[in-house]
């Protein structure tokens, strides 16, 4: 994946009261507010810089799992279900599980706002924080990745 392919969702968007393009805009901008510890959201992958400059940690990457949805009942709005991860790279553990434990708090039922949606439900649940061996960060430096587990539920207008 290149560069130019990638879709940033951070900087942040402005306050809670914009309505933003869809729900990953949303929740990347209300952690953005939220948790400005972190140096950045991004899709997939993390690019090696940003504006010319060389990201630092900490950042995270989210990776949205098989979707379900959407369901339509008769008469009702679309109810779109998924899963996700957020992983969070930083250079100790006790940061990644420091932010990771904040970033679940940070996403709980969120108050987001997205055009066409609502949401109904959003949970986050940390799985682990291993010391990434094989992948020395800038300079050699040890490497940590926390991973949380996003459930979550919305509705659209179908």
């Amino acid at each position: 994946m290149t560069l130019t392919s990638l879709v940033t969702l951070w900087p942040p968007f402005g306050g809670t009261s914009v309505v933003h393009a869809d729900f990953w805009a949303a929740l990347c901008a209300y952690v953005a507010e939220e948790l400005p510890e972190l140096n950045g959201l991004w899709e997939g992958r993390a690019p090696d810089e940003v504006d010319g400059l060389e990201l630092e940690m900490p950042f995270a990457v989210y990776e949205d799992g098989a979707g379900v949805g959407p369901e339509y009942l008769t008469g009702s709005p679309a109810i779109q279900t998924g899963s996700a991860s957020i992983s969070i790279y930083t250079t100790s553990r006790e940061s990644a599980l420091t932010l990771s434990r904040a970033l679940a708090d940070v996403v709980r039922d969120a108050p987001l706002r997205f055009e066409d949606g609502r949401l109904m439900y959003l949970r986050a649940g940390l799985t682990y924080a291993p010391r990434l061996e094989d992948q020395p960060g800038p300079g050699g430096v040890d490497v940590w990745r926390a991973m949380l587990m996003l459930d979550y539920v919305y509705s659209t207008a179908g």
